[in-house]
């Protein structure tokens, strides 16, 4: 007696192994897929937006600084404004003051000030009402990216402190 009490302790022993490597297996199988975590390099992209707060006179060096050609030959007047108010003043000018070379003005600013800030590695794009002003693609285009941050903002302001422009909807697209 004492033997077949062994053998059906043994049996349901047996039985719950096997039960508990069939639930661990379907759950294994059954799974949602695990997403690849994010890289930090995707989540640094955010910090490009916030160099685009940077006022003209805080710029040291480049076409764009306080002391830069466009300040000295008197296509930026306001220095005070950030950068992208700056851009906004060109896509003003281009749109308003028939200036054709204005939004010249502002792919070679944002291409200088990019490269100044180290932040040409990115890809990214700027856009004013629409209209690109810059676009750079390093890899990968927008629709292959895994990551995009828009970033959208109101841009306006006051040309010779006589001309009212604005409100312009920019957009700012990132990724990588």
């Amino acid at each position: 007696m004492k033997k077949r009490g062994q053998y059906f302790i043994l049996e349901a022993f047996v039985g719950l192994v096997i039960l508990g490597l069939a639930l661990t297996f379907l759950f294994y199988v059954y799974q949602d897929p695990k997403y690849p975590e994010l890289n930090t390099k995707y989540l640094e992209a955010s910090d490009v937006a916030v160099l685009f707060d940077t006022q003209i006179s805080e710029i040291s060096s480049g076409l764009c600084s306080y002391d830069g050609d466009l300040v000295n030959n008197s296509n930026i007047t306001n220095i005070e404004y950030t950068f992208i108010e700056q851009m906004g003043e060109f896509y003003y000018r281009n749109q308003t003051k028939n200036c054709s070379f204005c939004l010249d003005l502002a792919y070679e600013c944002v291409l200088d000030f990019a490269s100044m800030k180290g932040i040409d590695s990115y890809s990214f794009e700027l856009n004013i009402d629409n209209t690109t002003l810059y676009n750079q693609t390093v890899f990968l285009n927008q629709s292959e990216a895994n990551l995009l941050i828009p970033i959208h903002f109101v841009v306006f302001g006051l040309q010779d402190n006589q001309d009212y422009w604005g409100p312009y909807q920019g957009e700012i697209k990132i990724w990588r």
